[in-house]
């Protein structure tokens, strides 16, 4: 009986985790001026992603997740800070 309950939870972290490491991965490649922000909050994705994917490492994973709203939140700050460029084509 255990099982119906259990077997869902385990399947979206393990989804959630394969995601999160796909969005890890997607924003290592971008060029950004914030490039300083966005690779350690791409490998904290990857690694947070992962840790949810074993999903006996869920825990440590949550940790992650609390790492990474923190490194997006100072994103958010630092380019609250900067100019917005006007882009004409």
């Amino acid at each position: 009986m255990a099982l119906v309950f259990v077997a869902p939870i385990l399947l979206l972290g393990a989804t959630t985790g394969i995601l999160g490491i796909i969005i890890g991965i997607r924003l290592l490649s971008l060029e950004n001026d914030l490039q300083y922000l966005i690779r350690p909050l791409g490998v904290v994705s990857i690694i947070g992603g992962t840790c949810f994917a074993v999903v006996i490492l869920a825990p440590l994973g949550y940790l992650m997740l609390i790492a990474q709203n923190v490194v997006l939140a100072l994103m958010f700050f630092r380019a609250n800070e900067s100019e917005p460029e006007v882009e004409f084509v």
